[in-house]
């Protein structure tokens, strides 16, 4: 655990307190309670304090930069999966998840239901947690012999630079609809689809959904390798023949699959 905090309530003695400011709160106001609770050095953009005072001009860049100059390269030798898009991204990373750990590789998921490792660790405030939280859960997938981080990745998570200072080894889009637009969030679809896009310059390998209309969008400015998959356009990987298969206590579809690969899928689910 990195001895820096921006949450005063979590802070130590000999903790570095770094005051954000973020849409309702600002860790300015909390000053005085971190050095109550034992830190030692502040970061702000204004004040005067009894304890070792660094004035910045942007807390939120400082520490970005900070952690990515001085940590990132310990995660290096990580392979992570990053999934991004309006909906599936969940789904998408649990059961890829799940798929590892039953061949046997040692892998955790971040996301909307929380920190992983076999089973829950913790709950995370955001579908991608702010950078100084998201290091500290790569450091403790470090600790747990961890080969494999498969991780949600939000439009907000991108556009804050809370995946700031690594490369992803896979990108994945599963859609995109008009969502998220609004005062504290993305101001347009445009720049919603934007930084959506943002994923597939800091990856190495994309696989992306064929069939969404804004797949042109997502790719604009793209520097990774670019797979596609899908049912109705045409795609390195593409299901076709789709059927629906049950029988008592299973509900599912048949399909076959051609392109890169070529073979029939039963995918299923238990029946209620």
């Amino acid at each position: 655990m990195l001895n820096i905090k921006t949450d005063s309530r979590k802070v130590v003695l000999g903790d570095t307190f770094v005051a954000l400011r973020g849409y309702t709160v600002d860790g300015h106001n909390y000053i005085e309670e971190a050095i109550k609770n034992g830190a030692t050095k502040i970061v702000c953009e204004y004040g005067k304090y009894d304890v070792d005072t660094l004035i910045v001009p942007d807390t939120y860049c400082y520490l970005k930069d900070y952690l990515v100059n001085n940590y990132a390269t310990n995660f290096k030798n990580l392979r992570i999966i990053g999934v991004t898009g309006t909906s599936g991204k969940t789904t998408t990373c649990f059961l890829t998840y799940q798929l590892l750990k039953k061949l046997g590789i040692k892998c955790c998921y971040i996301g909307t239901l929380g920190f992983y490792i076999d089973d829950k660790i913790k709950d995370l405030s955001n579908t991608t947690p702010d950078i100084l939280e998201l290091y500290n859960l790569l450091f403790t997938a470090l600790d747990n012999n961890i080969d494999v981080v498969v991780m949600e990745v939000s439009s907000q998570g991108l556009m804050l630079h809370r995946v700031s200072g690594f490369t992803f080894d896979y990108g994945v889009f599963t859609n995109l609809e008009p969502d998220h637009i609004g005062e504290n969030e993305h101001k347009d679809f445009a720049d919603y689809m934007h930084c959506k896009s943002l994923l597939f310059r800091q990856c190495k390998q994309g696989i992306l959904n064929a069939d969404s209309e804004f797949l042109e969008g997502i790719l604009e400015g793209h520097t990774c390798k670019v797979e596609t998959f899908g049912c109705e356009n045409e795609a390195d990987l593409r299901a076709e023949g789709l059927t629906l298969w049950q029988k008592d206590g299973v509900l599912g579809v048949k399909y076959h699959v051609s392109g890169l690969l070529d073979f029939p899928v039963e995918t299923n689910v238990p029946g209620r």
